[in-house]
């Protein structure tokens, strides 16, 4: 029962790692510029589709390094760092060895995975208020970001009580 507990789990880690990086090269934001109904008269600009990778790329050209690492360090870093953590726990577990000190580290830290979606949706209140009829619109993306996030979630739920 416990080891096919594990294989779920297992399959619920590589579900997330998919979907997480999916979720950081597939477009999460497009912005349509708007010029108060102009630009369906005038070049005002063209759609404009972002990734995560894409924004943090942006910003480290555009000499926004702090962003960008904050942004690196928390969307694509840290959950990288975390499923493998969660791997970890779940292959010393199958073989009989205790979790490590990293997995309560992660599982504790686990919780600021959904601050990346809520920053995504602030953007989108953000820009929504933009004077001229600029529009965004969310992408496939950000919905398999959310999806891998709440993926690792649920696998980090379900590692806990085997480790004690």
């Amino acid at each position: 029962m416990r080891r096919r507990k594990l294989a779920g789990i297992r399959r619920l880690l590589l579900l997330s790692a998919v979907t997480l990086g999916l979720g950081l090269v597939l477009p999460c934001l497009r912005m349509k510029p708007g010029f108060w109904g102009v630009e369906n008269y005038l070049p005002v600009g063209e759609p404009e589709s972002k990734s995560i990778l894409s924004g943090i790329c942006h910003l480290a050209l555009s000499g926004d390094l702090f962003l960008a690492s904050l942004l690196l360090g928390f969307s694509v870093l840290f959950p990288v760092w975390k499923l493998c953590v969660f791997y970890s726990a779940v292959y010393r577990l199958e073989h009989g060895l205790p979790a490590t000190q990293s997995l309560k580290f992660a599982g504790t830290l686990g919780k600021f995975s959904m601050l990346d979606v809520i920053v995504m949706g602030m953007l989108v209140l953000a820009f929504q208020s933009f004077p001229g009829g600029t529009r965004i619109h969310i992408e496939w993306g950000i919905g398999f970001f959310l999806l891998s996030v709440i993926l690792s979630i649920v696998a980090s739920i379900q590692i806990k009580p085997l480790t004690h």
